[in-house]
């Protein structure tokens, strides 16, 4: 299961195993040749964002990885599972400013909708 990566950096994707029968393994990147302090400076503010978002709405959640700079320019990453990234985003929506923005309103235009619609269904069992 471990691997390299085909990115730039060719990272190492390191896969352990837990003792835990319920818990799945734990994925891990080891990047060499990248400033991971830019990394940790960036999720710390993701991580205020986040508390500021959950005071306004409990359903809004980013889940940042986390980041342990090991050495100059290297250091690992552990892996978020399930996760939309940004890459995932651009390769969608194209590679714009704003491409966050309208992704994220996308996002509350579905939400609104599933909102809508089970309160009609809620409605017409309740009529019934």
């Amino acid at each position: 299961k471990c691997k390299i990566m085909e990115s730039k950096k060719k990272p190492l994707l390191l896969v352990f195993e837990t003792d835990d029968s319920f818990a799945k393994e734990v994925r891990i990147l080891y990047k060499y040749g990248d400033d991971l302090r830019q990394d940790i400076l960036v999720l710390t503010c993701m991580k205020i964002i986040d508390n500021l978002c959950q005071e306004i709405d409990p359903e809004i959640k980013f889940t940042c990885y986390n980041v342990l700079n090991s050495g100059i320019n290297e250091g690992m990453i552990h892996l978020v599972e399930d996760a939309t990234t940004l890459g995932t985003i651009q390769a969608k929506k194209g590679y714009k400013p704003q491409i966050l923005h309208e992704w994220y309103q996308d996002i509350l235009k579905e939400k609104s909708n599933l909102l809508f619609f089970s309160k009609i269904i809620y409605l017409e069992m309740k009529s019934n």
